[in-house]
This record gives C-alpha cells, sequence and structure tokens, in this order.
C-alpha cells in the first residue's frame, strides 16, 4: 500500500481529531458563546492560512488570502472580525500592510516605495495604529481601514520598530512601544488631546499589556521583584502594584472584558497552571488571591462579551485549546472538570483571535 505523504497525514489526524473533540465538547455542553468564534493560524505547505471555528465548533474554511504577498504574522483583528490587517512581505523584499474585510475585499496595501509595519486595529475597526518609515525614519502613524485620514502619532528619529501598538478598549488612547533618548519604553497617546504620556518609570518594556476595560488601569509582567510577577499601573495616580507576590514566575495577566476577573498564568510551586483573581482587590486596595482553576496551562484568553475563557493545556502527548464557561468562576471551583477540548494546537495550527458576529 502507498505511503500517504506527511501532510496528508498530518490533516487526516487533525480532522479526526478535531470530529473527535465536537463530539465530546457538544455532549459536554461546554459551548462557544453563540455567535463567537475563533481565528486559527495555519501552516499549508509553505504559506499561512486563516481558519476560523465557528459556534458549532466546525471549520468553517479559510479566509481568502491576500494575492501577491506572503503573510508574516497573523492578522490584527476588530471585534467583529470585519476589519484585518496583515504584515506581509512582497517581491522582492518589501514588507507592508494589507487591510481587508473578512470576505476578501482588500481596502488598503502599502504603497511599492515605502514600508509599513506592525498593524493594530481598533477594537471596532475605524482606525489602524501602525509603523511606517515613509519619511524616511520609522514612526508610529494613524489612518482609517481604507488608508484616508493618516497622520503621524510621532515624530521621532533613530528608532525601529518594536511591537504592534495597543488599543485601549473604547479607542481614545494607544499603548506605544519605542526608544526615546536611548532608553525603549512604553508612551500612552492620548487621541482626543494629542497628549504622549511617558510610562517608562512605571512600566517594564517587557510584554504581557492588557487594558483594563474601562481604561484606567494597565497590567503588566516584571520582573522588578526578581521573580516574574502581575502588576498593575493606575493611570489616575501614577500607582503601580504588585498584585501576585508569589514564589513563582507569573505571567500573561489578561483582564476580562466585563471588568470582573484577571487570568494569568504562572509556574509556582504550590500548583502550575492557569489562575483567576477577582479585580475588586484592585480597585479597593486589599490583598489580592488567586485560585488555580485548570493545572499546567497557559495563554488564557477571554471571549470578547467575557463569557468564556480558553487556554492552552497538554493532554497526553499532545497540546489542546481548552474552553471553560465563566459561570463556573462565581464559585471558584469545578473549572478544571467542567472545561472542554476544543482543538488540537502544534507548529502547524496555533489559535491567535476571538471575534464576535453579535
Amino acid at each position: 500500500m502507498m505511503a500517504l505523504h506527511p501532510l496528508l497525514m498530518w490533516i487526516s489526524r487533525l480532522f479526526l481529531c478535531n470530529l473527535l473533540l465536537i463530539a465530546v465538547a457538544l455532549a459536554a455542553g461546554s459551548r462557544v458563546p453563540a455567535g463567537d468564534g475563533l481565528l486559527f493560524w495555519v501552516l499549508r505547505g509553505e504559506q499561512r492560512v486563516i481558519r476560523v471555528l465557528d459556534a458549532e465548533r466546525r471549520l468553517s474554511g479559510e479566509l481568502p488570502r491576500p494575492p501577491g504577498a506572503q503573510i508574516l504574522a497573523p492578522p490584527q483583528v476588530s471585534s467583529d472580525a470585519q476589519v484585518l490587517a496583515y504584515e506581509t512581505i512582497s517581491p522582492p523584499a518589501q514588507l507592508g500592510i494589507i487591510i481587508r474585510t473578512m470576505d476578501g475585499r482588500e481596502l488598503y496595501r502599502t504603497a511599492p516605495d515605502i514600508e509599513d509595519r506592525l498593524p493594530a486595529v481598533s477594537a471596532d475597526g475605524s482606525q489602524i495604529a501602525f509603523w511606517s518609515n515613509r519619511t524616511g525614519f520609522w514612526n508610529i502613524y494613524l489612518m482609517s481601514p481604507d488608508g484616508s485620514n493618516l497622520r503621524p502619532l510621532t515624530y521621532q528619529t533613530g528608532q525601529l520598530p518594536y511591537n504592534n501598538p495597543i488599543w485601549s478598549p473604547d479607542g481614545s488612547r494607544i499603548a506605544l512601544r519605542f526608544s526615546r533618548q536611548g532608553a525603549s519604553g512604553y508612551f500612552i497617546s492620548d487621541l482626543n488631546d494629542g497628549s504622549l504620556r511617558s510610562l517608562r518609570t512605571y512600566i517594564d518594556a517587557g510584554g504581557d499589556f492588557s487594558w483594563s476595560p474601562d481604561g484606567e488601569y494597565i497590567l503588566f509582567r516584571s520582573e522588578r521583584d526578581r521573580n516574574g510577577e502581575i502588576y498593575v499601573y493606575a493611570l489616575a495616580n501614577d500607582s503601580v502594584r504588585n498584585l501576585t507576590a508569589s514564589a513563582g514566575t507569573d505571567f500573561q495577566p489578561r483582564w476580562s472584558p466585563d471588568g470582573r476577573w484577571i487570568a494569568f498564568a504562572s509556574s509556582r510551586p504550590t500548583g502550575s497552571g492557569l489562575y483567576v483573581m477577582p479585580t475588586d482587590c484592585v480597585r479597593n486596595g486589599v490583598e489580592c488571591r488567586a485560585t488555580l482553576i485548570f493545572q499546567k496551562a497557559w495563554n488564557p484568553n477571554w471571549s470578547v462579551d467575557g463569557s468564556a475563557l480558553t487556554f492552552t493545556a497538554r493532554s497526553g502527548s499532545h497540546q489542546f485549546m481548552w474552553l471553560v464557561g465563566s459561570d463556573c468562576l462565581e464559585q471558584l471551583e469545578g473549572c478544571q472538570k467542567a472545561a472542554r477540548p476544543l482543538t488540537m494546537l502544534d507548529e502547524r495550527q496555533q489559535w491567535f483571535g476571538w471575534w464576535s458576529g453579535r
């Protein structure tokens, strides 16, 4: 009998595994919120494509791929996934961005004589922030998805792109990371008054940056106390507080969209895995108490409305994406049993975003 090509074997294995997981999840009643979906970054041959897992847990197909360019990273998406911003490379070696709708209609493409990088889409899809060297120096610009209303947010020289800008939930501010006077750090650009506020004194230039839904607080990870901890910065009074203070390394903090919970991963000796804590302690100034809800898990991400939480964890020799409804968080128990696997993850298939069709 002729042996199957390795790629065909992987596709068959993934298909059968997903069918099994669909049956298990549906039978157990663990559902993706109605009208919501998940976006995956999938390797097909030598190209990456975008696939959608719909609310019934079926791969509903691939999004149309931008022609004439190679996608370099998972696209940045609006909450309803109707606006997608791709970072691309086009022949011979031009870095650029392409803005498209979910049905494949192209709204913007970088002109051949300039370079754009690292786009970020506001939650409502009305604005794109990105890096560009169109003046000969890399700066951060703002524009509408069709390329109109273009304007610079920074006026720097001698800096390089660091990461995608990070929009506040209401779209009124953007967290930017760049270098000024020889030191890199975060800045807040206020789109209402045009001000640029430095956070370098308060927030490390590491990663794991997460806005609170009301835009008044910022979660971040820091090793200023030797091991990695989760800190919160209050924009109102420039205060910084360690929320975890554990013996292990805490990372990947994610504020729930309804503002009630903070989820994060930890490698603490008392139990590594996925933790959650109620956010009352942030505003009241009392001690924050975190609860382990799933062992040996990481990469927490909330659905658009905060009613579900996905994360990565192993089952046997494979990695899976798991989902748990926020109802189990009310009692902070039973989440380990309530969680259900959604799909297998590996080097060929990686999750990168939620979207909501509601």
